[in-house]
């Protein structure tokens, strides 16, 4: 089954909440790859303590 990928285009701001979890790894880089391979446009990027 195939599906329709949207053509990219979009814009988005980007909040990356950091959570005091010792065993939880978030990089904040790889927050921003992952919304550029889905064709966004980072506008604005927030990180928070």
């Amino acid at each position: 089954m195939f599906f329709e990928r949207h053509g990219g285009g979009e814009r988005a701001i980007l909040v990356h909440l950091e959570v005091q979890d010792p065993e939880a790894h978030e990089d904040p880089q790889e927050f921003q790859e992952l919304a550029v391979s889905a064709g966004a446009e980072t506008v604005a990027f927030f990180n928070v303590p």
